[in-house]
C-alpha cells in the first residue's frame, strides 16, 4: 500500500505501531515539510553540539568502562542520537515521496 499510494510513512507507521522492536525505535510516522526537516537537520548537525557529543563520548570510552558518574553523559548522548535518528527518518519519508512523484 505504501508504494501504491506513494505513502512511505505507512511503512514507518506500521513498524512504529505494530512491531515490538519498532516501538522502541526513533522513527517518524508522519509526513513533514521538506523545509522544516532541512532546518531541523541543520540544527541537529550543529558543529558545536556534535563536537560536545564527540568529546563526551571520548571521555566516557577512553578507559573502556562506563562509570556511574559517566552514565548521565551517556544518556544525554543517546538522547541526542535519537533526535538525530528521528529527523533522518523524517527526511527519508519526504525524500521517498518526492523521488517517486
Amino acid at each position: 500500500m505504501a508504494d501504491l499510494y506513494n505513502a512511505p510513512e505507512l511503512k514507518y507507521g506500521y513498524c512504529k505501531n505494530e512491531c515490538p522492536i519498532g516501538r522502541m525505535m526513533p522513527l517518524a510516522t508522519e509526513e513533514s515539510s521538506i523545509e522544516g526537516i532541512a532546518l531541523r537537520i541543520v540544527r541537529e548537525f550543529d558543529y558545536k553540539g556534535l563536537r560536545t557529543m564527540k568529546e563526551t563520548l571520548i571521555e566516557i570510552a577512553a578507559d573502556g568502562k562506563v562509570t556511574e558518574d559517566e552514565k548521565e553523559g551517556l544518556m544525554t548522548v543517546l538522547s541526542k542520537l535519537d533526535e538525530i535518528a528521528l529527523v533522518i527518518s523524517e527526511m527519508k519519508i519526504a525524500g521517498e515521496k518526492i523521488l517517486k512523484g
